[in-house]
């Protein structure tokens, strides 16, 4: 299976614009033959665009234009997950759409809101834990609307969770892959600081290998306000001990398959995951088989001690 962490430029409260750059970013995943494909927290409208977000054109805006952009992709193959603001109940939320082939799959909202430090989201958004088992009528139509949401693709299960989830000692990400997810998705506007990025990247490998399943990341990166945070735009993805960093777009192509099966306590969640392919924006194709098949038999050797 081929998955993609990417991260379009963004325009900051113009939603249609950026639909038409999440177009851009599917039509050329799909010609890469990706089946899921992730874009940044907030994507629609612009992580730093502050206080906008309370504003009904903007809310408006980024639904009409979510609902335009299901529709251009509507002959894609191509699954999308972006990131919005949806009102439910008459509460904001922090949300990834989850679509595809023009239908609206989910809507997940973030559930953990941080408040400390750079951030001060606490100001915008409701904390979305705890909700489970509800509808939303959306761009349209009508879809779950929930933290606890799992997705399938060709018998493959993911789940999504929302930047600061990851952060905190229990991801929404953990139940998922207890539930039986074996790709497990981050839309993020993690802003960058001294020392940040190596702990950002462990962090990642950390809750792949926890979870024994790829983690795809995608963070905010040009276009966000420069004002009082920094973007770097990482594009991450990551498979139990192998993590591949790129910018603008990373495609990886996960073999489900039994080339590495994990044995006895360790495989209580997932079986078998191995990275076999990538390529990144630049269209440079890393073939190194052996190497991989290397990283295989080291794995291979700690599962089965052969």
């Amino acid at each position: 299976m081929r998955v993609a962490a990417a991260v379009p430029r963004v325009h900051i409260a113009d939603a249609q614009r950026n639909a038409e750059g999440a177009l851009k970013i599917m039509q050329q995943a799909f010609q890469e033959g990706v089946e899921i494909v992730v874009m940044p927290e907030l994507s629609l409208v612009g992580y730093t665009c502050g206080d906008m977000v309370l504003q009904k054109k903007l809310l408006s805006d980024s639904e009409k234009a979510l609902a335009w952009l299901m529709q251009e992709t509507a002959d894609i193959p191509t699954i999308g997950i972006v990131g919005l603001p949806v009102v439910y109940a008459d509460r904001l939320y922090n949300c990834a759409a989850i679509f595809g082939q023009g239908q609206l799959w989910g809507i997940v909202p973030k559930s953990y809101i941080p408040n400390y430090g750079e951030f001060s989201e606490l100001r915008w958004w409701v904390s979305g834990y705890g909700i489970k088992d509800r509808m939303i009528r959306f761009a349209g139509q009508e879809c779950a609307f929930g933290s606890d949401l799992m997705f399938d693709i060709h018998g493959v299960e993911f789940g999504v969770e929302i930047c600061e989830d990851m952060w905190v000692p229990v991801p929404p990400s953990s139940m998922q892959a207890v539930q039986g997810a074996k790709l497990l998705f981050n839309l993020s506007a993690s802003p960058e600081s001294v020392c940040k990025h190596d702990y950002l990247i462990s962090l990642i490998a950390e809750q792949s290998s926890r979870t024994m399943a790829a983690y795809v990341y995608a963070s905010s990166g040009h276009g966000e306000s420069s004002s009082d945070l920094v973007f770097a735009g990482n594009a991450v993805v990551c498979e139990y001990v192998v993590v591949f960093i790129d910018f603008l777009l990373l495609v990886l192509a996960i073999l489900l398959d039994f080339l590495c099966k994990v044995g006895g306590n360790v495989g209580l969640y997932s079986t078998y995951y191995i990275v076999v392919l990538y390529k990144t924006s630049a269209g440079n194709l890393f073939e190194d088989v052996k190497n991989l098949l290397a990283v295989a038999e080291t794995i291979d050797e700690c599962c089965y001690g052969t």
